[in-house]
C-alpha cells in the first residue's frame, strides 16, 4: 500500500574540499526519488570557504572550529526529515533510488529503531562485494528522528569523531536491527590530502587513541541508549 515517502536529512560536515560537497550534492539530487534534504556544515576558519558553490552555500549551517560530532549534531538539531543520515563529503552516492530503500526499511520497523548500512565500495580492489548474510560496515549510520529524539544526539558527544559509528550501530545489533541494504551504495572514497589540515589535526591530538578510550569508558552511556531504545521498541 503506497504512502507518501519519508524526507531523509543527509548530514555532512565539510572543510577544505568545496569540490567534494559539490560532487556529493550532485550526486544525491541525480539519485535520490523525492525531495530530500542535505545539510553542510562549514567552518568559519576554513580557509577555501569562498570557494564553496551557491548550492552548497545554500544548505549550510556556519560553525566555529570543533569536533566532528558536534558537526553532526549540530546539523541534526537544524535538520526537519523523519530519517537521518550521516556522511562525510568523500562520499558519492552510486545507487538510484536509495531514498525509497530507506523508507522502506522504516515500513518494516515502523517504531523507527533502526540502523540502516550499505556497501561503501571500498571493498571492490579484486575482492568480491560483501553478500547476505555478511555484515556491512557502518561508517554513515541512518537512523530515526525517533531514535535521534529520544537520545538527545545523534553522534554520542564524549566523542570526536572515530567510534560514533560503532556506538550507534552496537545499540542496533543489540537491538537486533542493525540493517544490511546489499543492493544501495554511497561510494566513500577516504582520500586524503599530505596537507589536510583536519586529519592532520586529528593525528595531533590522537583522535583515534582518545575516542577509542572514551568507547571503552563509556559502556555504562551505551548500555543506557540501548535500554532506551528498547523501551521504544516495546512500547510502540
Amino acid at each position: 500500500m503506497g504512502h507518501a515517502m519519508r524526507k531523509i536529512s543527509l548530514l555532512c560536515p565539510t572543510r577544505g574540499r568545496p569540490d567534494r560537497a559539490a560532487n556529493l550534492l550532485s550526486s544525491v539530487m541525480a539519485t535520490q526519488t523525492q525531495d530530500n534534504e542535505l545539510l553542510f556544515c562549514l567552518q568559519e576558519d576554513d580557509p577555501m570557504l569562498k570557494h564553496y558553490t551557491p548550492e552548497v552555500k545554500r544548505r549550510a549551517i556556519m560553525s566555529q572550529p570543533k569536533t566532528t560530532s558536534h558537526y553532526w549534531n549540530l546539523l541534526a538539531e537544524k535538520s526537519q526529515g523523519e530519517i537521518l543520515m550521516l556522511l562525510g563529503d568523500d562520499v558519492t552516492c552510486k545507487t538510484p533510488g536509495w531514498d525509497k530503500r530507506f523508507n522502506e526499511v522504516y515500513d518494516q520497523y515502523p517504531d523507527g529503531i533502526f540502523n540502516i548500512k550499505f556497501l561503501d565500495g571500498r571493498n571492490k580492489a579484486g575482492r568480491p562485494l560483501p553478500q547476505a548474510p555478511n555484515e556491512l560496515p557502518a561508517p554513515h549510520p541512518v537512523i530515526s528522528r525517533r531514535w535521534y529524539e529520544a537520545l538527545g544526539y545523534f553522534t554520542y558527544p564524549g566523542l570526536r569523531h572515530y567510534c560514533v559509528d560503532d556506538w550507534i550501530d552496537t545499540i542496533a545489533k543489540t537491538l537486533g536491527r542493525s540493517i544490511n541494504l546489499y543492493d544501495v551504495e554511497f561510494t566513500h572514497l577516504k582520500q586524503y590530502q599530505a596537507d589536510d589540515d583536519v586529519k592532520n589535526t586529528m593525528r595531533r591530538e590522537r583522535w583515534t587513541e582518545v575516542d577509542q578510550e572514551t568507547f571503552r569508558r563509556c559502556q555504562r552511556h551505551l548500555n543506557t541508549d540501548i535500554e532506551l531504545l528498547r523501551s521504544l521498541m516495546s512500547s510502540h
